[in-house]
Formats: structure tokens, C-alpha cells, sequence
């Protein structure tokens, strides 16, 4: 229906051509309009904010909220009328507040690949494929972050980009959103496979059910645009297509709806597996009741991590090896007498400069390490870790090394246990070093500089010759540059004779480290 003459009206902001059409200043500046888009940019810090404006008449709860954060940040706030901050917003709906700042920081396909290439839990990806609707881009982000996605990929060209318009359509959530720009989705999906990423595109014509799939592990979900779906050079590069089962005459769901589902139901299915892999309640996993020693109740210590898991007499016979005589080479300990070569170092030396561990490997340890790594006793990572960490600065000179490396699994292991234990007692180091000291840690973790090339026969009942026959080729490092010149620690969870942490140092070695060292758990 046709207005009056000489009447204005609101102009509709045009949608499906990627961005709404706020006005945006030269540069990699833009007005952010919205309460939500606003506050939540304030909060995650991630932007440069030039002022922020508010509407004059404007002085309720969420005006002084995101005043006083302002305040915090040292950030201008100034007043404007509502018709400056409808022209500054493009007649968006602004909601009284909006602010000037810099553009969205997205970042490259390289950094999602150095990013998922040292992950050793698993991850879920959620890729936006010609989105063009700001408002089911913005849905998408906010559920995906609920849905505890841990990085978003959208293509550089059709598709609604990081925007006001999407900021505001996500009630803010983008500004905490990890997003990624690939140039061509199907050359990334098929990348995404070499790091072991299944990738289940979201259409509905598929092949399979939704319900019916198995979405644990590492998880690529690829949702379609709203009119086109998925195109076909990114649907083929997909291992699956899954459909949402629809029992009316209805044959399709909005977007962003469909992307929820599926979302959430890929969530569900984790958080089953987490359950299933540890056989306990979240709770018992990480806070276990009874001793996993005898079965006894635990009384919990604060400066003993081990008795969040066992009690006072079977943590007596736990052995720390802080105080005895060591072998220097391989870490063998003496009843007494000074520090010196054992005679297997003297007849054979090892590629390891030193190795130094927290305990010996009997009693309620080997038991315990069993429970780790066999039946997925997670809780008991962290209080191992603890204690690993301790030795690490008894025995060490911690600010000597460069890199600390835990021992790899290979492939076919790692997927039928679900874990590297060795990641598992190191993963928290840089933390309790800062905690420690009050500065990062001189050193870093690194998963990708050595690699499991080939899958060896059990160890067990073996000899160190046979060990180390065993372990021939076993070991690659693919990146030469990285270990060249840098002082290396190998972290493991248990040396027997030393064969498997040697033959790691001497690949290490090979590639041009220029010293390798091992610290482990326990010590046989």
C-alpha cells in the first residue's frame, strides 16, 4: 500500500547480497549498531573502538552498561540524536547505541590447518557454504558457539561476511566467534582430510539420515545456502551427505534451523562418547570417591595431587625419585653412592643427553598408569602431570630447552585408544610454569615435529636390542626446519630400557636438533 505524498518511510534493508547495507567508514573501519553487538565487542576485546555513540534520550541499564564497560576499556562515549545514529547506522535498528570501530579480525584457511594440526582431542568445524542471508549467517555463529563449535570457515565470495548486520543477527556472538576465509571450500575439505577430519555436508536430498550418522571425532558439518544448497564441486568433495528426516508434506527447514539441529545433535553425540570412553559420570571422572588402588574412600590433599585418587596407604608406596643417585645417561637409579653411568650407558651409549623421571614403575603407580592408559582413567592426567612437573624442575635446567615433544602414537593406536597419554601428562605445562614463576614459559609444546611413521609390534617381553630393532624407521620428522638448532625434551609416560624415547632423539638428532633430552613418568 502506497504511503502519503510527501511521506518518509524507513528504507527495508536489502538481504541475500552477503551484507546489509550499513554505512561503513573508508578503511577497516565500521559502525556497529545494537545493545548486543555493541556490549559483546567491548567484552571480547577483539576490536580497536574509535567512540562509541548512544542516543541522547537514551539512560536505562543497558546504556550504563555499556557506558561503564566503556569507562573500563577508555573508550569516548558521546550522544548523539536519533536521526545522526539512524544515518550512522543505515537505518538499522540500532537500538540507541552503536559504535565506531575496526573491521571484524577474520583469519586465513594456513592458520585454521597450524591450528588443528596440534590438536590431539577432537574438534568440530562448522562450514557456512554460500550463506548469503546475513540473518541465518548470524543464527548460525550464535548456535555454533553454543553448540561449542570450535572454529567457522565461510567462503571469501557469496556469502554474508563478519558485518554489523551479522554481529547484530547474532545477538553479538560473532565477536567471540573464531572465523575463517578459505578461497575454495573444496580444496580445503579435501585438506581437512589429510588431518583425519570426516566431513558431513547438510542437504535435503541426502543420502543418509541425520540420526543415523556417526558424528564423533573430528567433525567438518557443511551447511548449505538457502536457496542453492550445496554446490556440487563442495558436495562432492563431502564423505557424507545427511538429511533431517521430515514426516509432513513440508520437504525442507530454514538454514539456519537445520544447521541448529544438526549442531547440537553432533554435540550430543560427543558428549555420549566422552561418557561411554571414561564408563563414569562427568563428575566421577574428573573427582573419583574411592580409591582406584584398594577401593577405598579418599581423603583429598592439596599438596599431594595423587590423592584425588588413592589413599594415604597406597600412595605410600609410590616412589618419587627426587632424592636418589641417578645414571646420568638413561636415568637408572642407584640404592646409593654418588650420581654415575650405569653399565649399559658405558657399553652403549644413548642419542639422549639425559633422562630424569618422577617415579619408578611398580606398585601403585604401574597400577595407576595402567588405569590411565588402558581404561581412560582421565582424572588421573592432571595430578600426573603435577607431579611431572615438579621433576621437570627438579631434574632440568628448564629454560635450556626450546621445544618439549611427547612421545607419538601411531595412527592406528591413537584412533582405538582415543588419547596420546604422553599429551595428556605435558599438555598443561606452560600454564603451571606461569602460575609457577609469573612469566611464559621459555618453551613451547609441539605435536607436529615428530611423527609415528610406522606401527610397531609390542614391546612387551622384549629386550633393548629387540626394542631397538623394532623401533627401526619408526619415527619421521617432518619438519627438519623446526627442530634444527633447538634443545629438545621428549616426554613419555613410561622408559623401560630406554629403546622407544632413544630412537624418537635419534630421528630428532638426525634432523639437526642439537640435543635431545627425555623426562617420563616412571622409570622401570
Amino acid at each position: 500500500m502506497a504511503g502519503k505524498p510527501g511521506s518518509q518511510r524507513r528504507k527495508r534493508n536489502p538481504r541475500g547480497n552477503g551484507r546489509k547495507s550499513e554505512i561503513q567508514n573508508p578503511g577497516d573501519k565500521e559502525i556497529l549498531y545494537g545493545y548486543h553487538s555493541v556490549f559483546e565487542a567491548l567484552k571480547a576485546g577483539r576490536r580497536k573502538f574509535e567512540s562509541i555513540m548512544v542516543y541522547e534520550n537514551r539512560s536505562d541499564k543497558r546504556a550504563q552498561a555499556v557506558a561503564d564497560l566503556a569507562v573500563k576499556k577508555r573508550v569516548t562515549v558521546q550522544t548523539l540524536a536519533g536521526e545522526e545514529l539512524d544515518r550512522l547506522a543505515g537505518f538499522g535498528r540500532h537500538q540507541g547505541i552503536a559504535a565506531r570501530v575496526s573491521s571484524f579480525p577474520v583469519q586465513s584457511a594456513s592458520a585454521l590447518f597450524k591450528q588443528i594440526e596440534t590438536r590431539t582431542d577432537p574438534f568440530f568445524i562448522l562450514i557456512l557454504e554460500s550463506i548469503e542471508d546475513p540473518q541465518n549467517t548470524g543464527a548460525l555463529i550464535r548456535t555454533a558457539l553454543c553448540a561449542d563449535v570450535d572454529y567457522i570457515v565461510m567462503p571469501k565470495d557469496r556469502c554474508a561476511l563478519p558485518s554489523a548486520g551479522v554481529s547484530r543477527s547474532s545477538a553479538g556472538a560473532m565477536e567471540h566467534a573464531p572465523i575463517f576465509l578459505a578461497t575454495n571450500l573444496s580444496v580445503l575439505i579435501r585438506d581437512l582430510k589429510k588431518y583425519g577430519v570426516w566431513v558431513s555436508g547438510l542437504d535435503a536430498g541426502g543420502d543418509r539420515g541425520l540420526f543415523e550418522a556417526d558424528l564423533t571425532g573430528n567433525l567438518a558439518l557443511v551447511v548449505g545456502g538457502e536457496h542453492t544448497g550445496l554446490r556440487p564441486g563442495v558436495r562432492k568433495a563431502c564423505d557424507f551427505i545427511l538429511s533431517i528426516p521430515m514426516e509432513t508434506h513440508i520437504t525442507s527447514l530454514n538454514a539456519s534451523v537445520a544447521g541448529g539441529i544438526a549442531m547440537f545433535e553432533a554435540q550430543l553425540l560427543m558428549i555420549k562418547e566422552l561418557v561411554k570412553k571414561t564408563g563414569a559420570g562427568i563428575g566421577a571422572l574428573v573427582f573419583p570417591d574411592k580409591c582406584l588402588g584398594c577401593g577405598n574412600y579418599i581423603k583429598k590433599s592439596t599438596d599431594k595431587p595423587l590423592s584425588v585418587c588413592f589413599c594415604n596407604t597406597c600412595l605410600g608406596q609410590a616412589l618419587p625419585l627426587f632424592d636418589h643417585p641417578f645414571c646420568p645417561a638413561c636415568g637408572r637409579c642407584f640404592e646409593s653412592g654418588p650420581d654415575h653411568l650405569c653399565g649399559a650407558c658405558l657399553e652403549t651409549p644413548m642419542a639422549m643427553q639425559s633422562v630424569r623421571a618422577a617415579f619408578m614403575y611398580k606398585d601403585v603407580i604401574q597400577k595407576a598408569l595402567g588405569l590411565f592408559k588402558y581404561q581412560s582413567k582421565l582424572s588421573l592426567a592432571r595430578p600426573f602431570e603435577r607431579h611431572l612437573f615438579q621433576a621437570f624442575a627438579t631434574h632440568f635446567d628448564m629454560n635450556r630447552f626450546h621445544l618439549i615433544m611427547p612421545i607419538p602414537l601411531h595412527g592406528s593406536k591413537a584412533k582405538k585408544r582415543g588419547f596420546n597419554q604422553s599429551y595428556f601428562l605435558v599438555r598443561n605445562f606452560p600454564r603451571l610454569y606461569r602460575n609457577a614463576y609469573d612469566r611464559p614459559a621459555p618453551w613451547r609444546i609441539d605435536i607436529s615435529g615428530l611423527t609415528r611413521v610406522r606401527a610397531t609390534v609390542s614391546q612387551t617381553g622384549l629386550d633393548h636390542q629387540a626394542r631397538k630393532k623394532n623401533l627401526t624407521q619408526a619415527f619421521a620428522c617432518p619438519k627438519s626446519a623446526l627442530v634444527k638448532g633447538k634443545n629438545i625434551l621428549l616426554v613419555d609416560d613410561v622408559l623401560t630400557t630406554g629403546a622407544t624415547c632413544d630412537a624418537a632423539a635419534q630421528t630428532l638428532l638426525d634432523a639437526g636438533a642439537a640435543g635431545v633430552s627425555a623426562l617420563v613418568l616412571a622409570r622401570a
